[in-house]
Order: structure tokens, then C-alpha cells, then sequence
């Protein structure tokens, strides 16, 4: 480096010391959905400044049922069938200047659905978009109807 600064782009991890006890507002997020056929990212965050949610890297990831939430050692998952299963997790803590796995982990039931069959922009439906513009042109012919009659084309 020169000695002028630079500008970091993209998104970085920095480490930080978390306590044992901000622990007990840890939550467990999923980056993707929890329907069949959804994969994502898995871990734990706890409440930062000012609303902020910290992540808390994981030690160990454990799913009880592999067969409904498949979970790796890289923080992934993968959604495969319905049913629930308990994802549990020991989070990094620092303990006598190192970082190590906490004393507990925290545990989520994780329930696995299968995906809507109607889905539509908006988190709407299809079948609701579709009742929306039946519904204009109804309102479309009534109000021509009305215009016909008035200048006399239509009885």
C-alpha cells in the first residue's frame, strides 16, 4: 500500500469477540425457503447495534432427520422431503483469549412443506390475479352496455 486508503468492494467477514451471554437472542436463519426442493445457507445471528444481526459462525450443524433437512459441514442445506426435523447448532465463542465451540447449542424445529401450487409476482396468487381481471372486463362491458343504451344503439 501507498498509504492512501483504500475502498473495500463486495462483502466481507470481520471477527468479532460475541459474549456467551448474547447468546440468549441467537436465531437460527435460513437464507433460502423451507419447501421441498429449496437449498441455502444455515446459521446463527444474535442481536447487534442498533437493530443490526450479527452472524456467529458454527462449530457443528446437526439435522436429527437427514432425509427431511440435509445439513453439511459448510452451512448449507438442502430441503428434500416433507416432514420436521431439528437442526441444532454449537456456535464459535471466545473463551480465554481463543475462540472455541460454545458450552450449548441452540436448536430450531425445522418444519418442511411442500411448495404452493399457485404462486404468482408479489408473493400473490395466480388464481387471484385471474378473479382481478375477469372482474375488470365484467365491469368493462356493464359500463359499455351502459353507454350503448344511453345513446340508444342497444335496448
Amino acid at each position: 500500500m501507498s498509504g492512501a486508503s483504500e475502498r473495500l468492494e463486495g462483502r466481507h467477514a470481520f471477527p468479532i469477540a460475541v459474549p456467551e451471554a448474547a447468546l440468549a437472542s441467537a436465531a437460527i436463519g435460513f437464507s433460502g425457503g423451507t419447501h421441498v426442493g429449496d437449498s441455502g445457507s444455515i446459521g446463527v445471528s444474535i442481536a447487534g447495534w442498533d437493530g443490526a444481526r450479527l452472524g456467529v459462525p458454527g462449530s457443528s450443524l446437526t439435522s436429527s432427520d437427514p432425509e427431511v433437512l440435509a445439513v453439511h459441514s459448510d452451512g448449507t442445506y438442502e430441503a428434500l422431503q416433507e416432514g420436521t426435523a431439528e437442526v441444532r447448532i454449537t456456535p464459535y465463542l471466545p473463551r480465554n483469549g481463543e475462540t472455541r465451540p460454545a458450552g450449548e447449542a441452540l436448536n430450531q424445529t425445522v418444519a418442511v412443506t411442500k411448495k404452493p401450487a399457485i404462486s404468482g409476482i408479489g408473493g400473490g396468487s395466480s388464481a387471484g390475479a385471474a378473479i382481478g381481471i375477469i372482474a375488470a372486463i365484467v365491469a368493462i362491458l356493464g359500463i359499455g352496455s351502459q353507454v350503448l343504451r344511453q345513446m340508444g344503439f342497444w335496448q
